[in-house]
């Protein structure tokens, strides 16, 4: 059992991990946005204390944007 734990605690040292930030950007933050959610403004601060909280514990930090061409 105790060296299955070890395996276990070093796979997870091991372990690389990734924050994904999918696709957070004004347009669905009210009162502006142009394709509001509701209550968006208040996952701003909820992912920004997430990425503060835990920053070592991610090897990346990866944001990524929707983008389309006017009159798309």
């Amino acid at each position: 059992m105790a060296a299955e734990k070890k395996e276990e605690d070093k796979a997870a040292a091991d372990c690389k991990r990734a924050l994904l930030i999918i696709d957070m950007q004004y347009d669905f933050i009210p009162p502006d946005g142009s394709l509001q959610v509701a209550n968006g403004e208040t996952l701003v601060e909820k992912i920004n204390d997430i990425r503060k909280k835990y920053e070592d514990k991610f090897s990346i930090v990866c944001l990524s944007m929707d983008w389309h061409p006017p009159n798309h």
